[in-house]
């Protein structure tokens, strides 16, 4: 066995070689190489290395480093430690600072992959000056003010070595802030700093490799000396070192050459104990390293030698990669009865314990042991400490959760910086940052996260309905008592100078018109109750304007002809009147058929947002269907009302005239004014079917009111106004007192009164 030292820093501090007979050394217990670069010549030469303080995760590659192990766990596991350290404390907007080291460099990596993975943002990251580099003050005081740039991450990540704690710390006491909640890297873990910057420290999580003292060795190197132990041939060294003397060589009579100090004689009464000696928190580690070692090569000499007492010679030389085989296989109980293994790449199992830096008592600090992580994090929330008059640790969140049913969106691309928006009505969080409608029939549940089902209900007759059935009851029953009274008396003056032809088709449209209101009410709806709906609608109304359309044609044409001529006008019979009227009626039954069949009908869901459910009604109530369906009645409606106008100046005996443009300018008005009305109740169902009722129900009742009530008033009230009368001395019966001219009564049966004045104004003339 050997001790070697090696002058570089950056390679390896101290190694210890091992070899067997005369072949190359193959075992090595090495410090730790913070370079990489270093390992490549002990792979080359098929050495094997166990490191007992590497921690760069450059030596996890088993593929490059085969020859590699270590018993302290790499620095990935550490990361991983302080990321579930923050997810544990729901801590998402970080700062972290590390060291220009490949130490740092790597670590930081690490952190900021882990962070990305688990949704933690981190606000910004700080390099610390290089170790042995010219710095000042300032440089420290621009970090620290940087830090300031985003207050909300109280977290700061301090992955460094112990050296550049300091000036860091007294930067921070500089600019006066107590608040940072620190978290450390194993660098330094466990170090205690000067007085004036505990406050600062105080409440620090850091995380450090499990390693606890090894029992019975502090009493055992304590009952050492050199006197005694003369089987290590390092041991005068140390102890040259330890007490700064020097001790007389055996053979040649003078001092051993010492690194450091005088040449004093070391005093036989010298001792180690508690006072002058303390174990070294690795210790455990280059324990566990020689044990695998140890371990290893029992379970060499059992496979190569047998029972065989010491070096067989299937043992000399041993190889590197025979070495390499057994250690990776060992297990064995560690010095404090923990079980320890390598992991498959070389690397030791993932031990870390987490410590808090607190007061203790009033004025008096220490790191408290309050958890560990072993790839899962146990922690002991009651044993930590932010401030001694603070417990609880401040949040470092850059934005609050939203509440229920709102999203979120991101400010300038941080992820975990955000503003909160409430969804849209009907809308559910499909995730985070989108809201989604609830499809037609459905609404967002408590949690807004999905939608359910709402109720489904159909049109129930309430109070509204009532007052509207009544209304076209009362209007049926009035339209059949109209028409009974028009047959019976089918064959008097009044009634035939109404055109009685036409009197009946309008009629019917009245009655179909009254008798659509109740369709709606039809439950549950189907597609043949829609399609009646639409159809029976549409046909109604055309069958009432048609009929006063061409009445109103004729008016027009009859007077227009008779000031210029005596020809009696071209298709004003009443067959041709009726045929007329048919062919009008019969162009709104094929277009609603065409629209039916290119639109058809059926019932449709409408929401009640009022009462959560959805109502099933036919789907004729939208702007389109409603268009649509009435598009033709409509324009009769127009045309009938432009004749009313130009009829409106007939001679006055000619009340009809006057009576169906009272009739148009009243259903005019009725449906202007029933625009703004549904469109405020269209998007409530029950209310846009009463208000299409009533409309319908009043304009057959202006209909009704101002066509044929003056009539049936005089047949039934006034009969004395129902007959012919002989005035006009020349032998010919007078027309009915209701619009009588001179006229040739022989012509009654064919032609209305409206002929007859005709007539008369042109005789006058």
């Amino acid at each position: 066995m050997c001790r070697r030292f090696v002058s570089s820093s950056a390679c390896i501090e101290n190694t210890t070689e091992v070899g067997f007979g005369d072949g190359p050394r193959c075992l090595i217990i090495a410090h730790g190489f913070t370079d990489s670069h270093t390992v490549p010549n002990h792979e080359q030469a098929h050495r094997t290395v166990i490191s007992y303080w590497s921690t760069s995760p450059d030596l996890s590659s088993a593929e490059r480093y085969p020859y590699f192990f270590r018993t302290v766990p790499p620095d990935p596991y550490q990361a991983m430690a302080m990321i579930e350290i923050l997810l544990h404390f729901n801590w998402t907007y970080v700062t972290v600072i590390h060291e220009n080291s490949n130490y740092g460099i790597r670590g930081s990596e690490e952190l900021a992959r882990l962070a990305r993975e688990k949704g933690i943002c981190i606000a910004a990251t700080e390099i610390l000056p290089r170790q042995g580099a010219k710095s000042d003050d300032k440089e420290y005081d621009d970090i620290v003010k940087r830090l300031y740039l985003r207050p909300k991450a109280r977290v700061v990540i301090l992955w460094s070595a112990e050296t550049n704690v300091p000036p860091l710390l007294q930067a921070i006491t500089r600019a006066g802030d107590k608040e940072l909640v620190f978290i450390g890297s194993d660098g330094w873990s466990g170090r205690r700093y000067s007085f004036e910057h505990e406050d600062i420290l105080e409440g620090a999580i850091t995380v450090q490799p499990m390693a606890d003292p090894i029992i019975g060795f502090d009493k055992y190197l304590a009952s050492l000396s050199p006197a005694t132990h003369t089987v290590n041939p390092w041991f005068d060294e140390f102890w040259e070192k330890q007490f700064n003397c020097s001790l007389h060589d055996k053979n040649h009579g003078h001092p051993l050459a010492p690194f450091e100090g005088t040449f004093e004689e070391c005093d036989p009464g010298y001792r180690l104990s508690s006072s002058n000696f303390k174990q070294d928190g690795q210790l455990q580690f280059v324990a566990t390293a020689v044990l695998a070692y140890v371990q290893a090569l029992k379970n060499i000499h059992r496979d190569f030698c047998g029972n065989t007492s010491g070096l067989c010679k299937a043992m000399t030389p041993l190889q590197g990669h025979t070495v390499r085989a057994y250690l990776q296989n060992v297990t064995f109980q560690d010095m404090n009865g923990s079980t320890f293994n390598f992991e498959s790449n070389g690397d030791g199992p993932p031990r870390y314990r987490i410590m808090n830096y607190k007061q203790t008592e009033s004025g008096k600090f220490a790191y408290v042991a309050v958890g560990t992580y072993d790839t899962v994090l146990k922690i002991h929330k009651n044993r930590m400490q932010f401030k001694r008059d603070e417990p609880s640790y401040p949040e470092s969140v850059c934005s609050s959760e939203c509440q229920f049913g709102e999203k979120k969106i991101n400010k300038n691309g941080d992820l975990c910086c955000w503003l909160c928006v409430p969804c849209l009505k009907n809308q559910y969080l499909v995730n985070e940052t989108t809201c989604n409608d609830c499809a037609l029939g459905y609404r967002p549940a408590g949690n807004m996260t999905r939608c359910e089902q709402l109720e489904r209900v159909y049109l129930e007759v309430d109070s509204v309905a009532i007052i509207t059935f009544t209304f076209a009851i009362a209007g049926i029953l009035m339209t059949s008592f109209i028409a009974v009274v028009l047959v019976l008396n089918r064959s008097t003056p009044v009634v035939k100078a109404s055109s009685r032809e036409l009197c009946f088709p309008l009629l019917l449209g009245v009655l179909i018109c009254y008798s659509s209101t109740f369709l709606y009410y039809v439950t549950p709806p189907t597609k043949l109750v829609c399609g009646i709906q639409l159809f029976v609608m549409g046909l109604g109304f055309a069958l009432c304007y048609s009929a006063i359309l061409v009445k109103t044609n004729r008016v027009h044409r009859i007077f227009h002809s008779g000031r210029s001529t005596a020809k009696r006008p071209d298709f004003i019979s009443p067959f041709s009147q009726l045929i007329i009227t048919g062919i009008l009626a019969g162009i709104q039954v094929i277009l609603s058929m065409v629209y039916m069949v290119a639109s058809p009908p059926g019932p449709s869901p409408y929401e009640l947002s009022d009462e959560n459910v959805i109502l099933i009604a036919c789907g004729n109530l939208s702007d389109r269907s409603l268009i649509l369906g009435m598009a033709f009645p409509i324009l009769l409606m127009f045309m009938c009302t432009i004749y009313a106008l130009l009829t409106r100046n007939i001679p006055s005996q000619y009340s009809e005239a006057k009576l169906i443009g009272l009739t148009m300018y009243t259903t005019c008005i009725i449906w202007l004014a029933m625009v703004p009305v549904y469109v405020v109740t269209e998007s409530r169902v029950r209310p846009l079917i009463s208000t299409i009722n009533f409309a319908i129900c009043l304009s057959c009742s202006v209909c009704l009111a101002c066509l044929f009530v003056p009539r049936v008033y005089i047949i039934l009230c006034r009969p004395e106004r129902n007959i012919r009368k002989s005035s006009n001395g020349h032998g010919k019966p007078s027309r009915p007192m209701m619009v009588m001219s001179h006229s040739a009564i022989s012509e009654a049966d064919y032609f209305s009164d409206t002929e007859a004045v005709a007539k008369d104004a042109t005789d006058m003339t």
